[in-house]
């Protein structure tokens, strides 16, 4: 008889108390392993109240700074999904896995793309938008 694998803990809190605004302000972005713990409108409302101005010399408005959590939340969504499609394809030995996690990456990268046009737009190189559109659509 084999014995049974012990429970998984349950994950701890990041840093208990403390919001996304604060975290945003006091680090000038939230760390991957800490935004996978906060909601997201949390964490989009907080990228809004960060003057980016001050910051990064770029001041994005509300929709752009939308379409840079879109993208960020792509990257990693995607890159997340390639890791454990990946992972299951090699246990499995799957090809058509393996090529499906790396469709998974491909997308992380146009994600990365399309964040790059956004911000590269708002900082006055405004050919890098419609650029980064067409490479996306490759």
């Amino acid at each position: 008889a084999t014995a049974a694998a012990p429970a998984a803990a349950a994950p701890a809190a990041v840093l208990p108390g403390t919001d996304a605004a604060t975290l945003v302000a006091a680090a000038g972005a939230v760390p991957l392993p800490s935004a996978a713990h906060l909601p997201a409108a949390e964490l989009v409302e907080a990228a809004r109240q960060l003057d980016a101005s001050e910051a990064w010399g770029v001041a994005l408005s509300g929709s752009q700074w939308g379409a840079v959590a879109a993208a960020a939340g792509g990257v990693l969504a995607k890159e997340v999904l390639y890791r454990e499609t990946h992972r299951i394809g090699i246990d499995t030995r799957s090809p058509t896995l393996i090529a499906n996690a790396w469709h998974h990456r491909s997308d992380a990268l146009s994600s990365v793309v399309a964040g790059v046009g956004v911000v590269g737009g708002a900082m006055g190189a405004t050919a890098l938008d419609p650029l980064a559109g067409l490479v996306v659509a490759g």
